[in-house]
């Protein structure tokens, strides 16, 4: 375990500072978490308290072996709060590793922790897994849990991105990264989203969030839409033993950018025509995602869930015996998009 602390003397802007680092990493191993965060006082001047903790990041190969274990320290303890983010450290970048680099701007917990908030709300390719999300995800029927996974980007050299160099230059050597998504069946990891995918799982998840998509103009060239708004229904139904599903988004977006050769924006058929294209590209990637969930056979949009609070009997006496449930679902995706503003002109300088 890697415990990061916060240096009070170093942080406080009344106070000049000693030129000491602003954080201390502090690490410690036993059997247990709890007994892990006592050795720690073996180096270090204060008790590491679970209520002050505001970021947890697990490795991805502790997340393989199962959440359940790591986890029972944080809901026991009557201090914890639900409140505090979990990540997933991707790949070969352990947590240690992570809690190492330097950031620029904050110091590094504190640039994740704002970093996910941020981003989560004007781009919506990552989540915020807090406890209290996590133990609703690993105990209710018919979902499993996504964290969004963490790694280092631009990583050359193992001690550059610990180094002051990679906070006082232009250019940091090394930048942390949240682009994935962690896919669990029950408590255990089986696999990553990438960022496209990561955007389809929160149309799913979220009934509203704000972000970015470039499209293919239909006379060539790049389109931006910002999108402003997602509404989003969701229908289910059993008919002759067989369950449907239909999902219904109602996108609100705006243009945003326009590179496209003898794209007129005067004409209002155009709009309708910006606007099928984007609802072809949206069902798309949704109905990709989808068929990548059916192949790991884990439920992270939950469509069990939809069948156990709407048809109880039918997801007790056939879903729920069947671990392989998600290839009998028959899904259909209906998307409309709503082009609200050109923004503040209508055609590009080109035009």
């Amino acid at each position: 375990m890697t415990f990061q602390a916060l240096n009070p003397s170093e942080i406080a802007s009344e106070e000049r500072g000693r030129g000491f680092s602003q954080v201390i990493n502090y690490e410690a191993e036993a059997p247990t978490l709890h007994e892990a965060i006592r050795r720690v006082t073996l180096s270090a001047p204060r008790i590491p308290r679970i209520s002050q903790l505001n970021l947890l990041i697990i490795s991805e190969d502790a997340a393989k072996e199962g959440l359940k274990n790591i986890l029972d320290l944080l809901y026991r303890d009557h201090n914890s709060r639900a409140t505090f983010q979990i990540l997933i450290s991707h790949g070969d970048v352990s947590p240690t590793d992570i809690l190492n680099v330097k950031t620029p701007i904050e110091i590094t917990s504190k640039s994740i922790v704002e970093g996910q908030e941020i981003a989560s709300k004007v781009y919506g390719a990552n989540k915020i897994s807090t406890t209290d999300v996590l133990y609703y995800e690993l105990t209710s029927p018919g979902i499993e849990p996504t964290v969004t996974g963490i790694s280092i980007a631009g990583k050359n050299n193992e001690t550059e991105s610990e180094e002051d160099q990679n906070v006082t230059t232009i250019q940091p050597k090394s930048m942390l990264i949240s682009n994935k998504t962690a896919l669990f069946k029950e408590d255990k990891l089986i696999g990553w989203l990438n960022q496209q995918e990561s955007k389809s799982l929160n149309y799913f998840t979220k009934e509203s969030y704000q972000s970015v998509g470039s499209f293919t103009c239909p006379t060539g060239g790049e389109l931006a839409l910002e999108i402003q708004d997602v509404h989003r229904k969701l229908f289910s139904s059993v008919k002759n033993d067989t369950p449907y599903l239909k999902y219904e988004f109602d996108i609100e977006a705006m243009i945003s950018e326009v590179d496209c050769a003898g794209l007129d924006l005067k004409e209002e058929s155009v709009f309708r025509e910006v606007e099928k294209d984007g609802e072809q590209e949206l069902k798309k990637v949704l109905t990709e995602l989808i068929k990548k969930l059916t192949e790991l056979q884990t439920d992270s949009i939950g469509i069990g869930r939809e069948f156990y609070r709407s048809h109880p009997n039918y997801w007790t006496e056939v879903m729920e015996p069947n671990e392989n449930y998600m290839d009998d679902v028959k899904i259909e995706i209906v998307a409309s998009y709503s082009i609200k503003s050109p923004g503040s002109k209508l055609n590009s300088v080109n035009k």
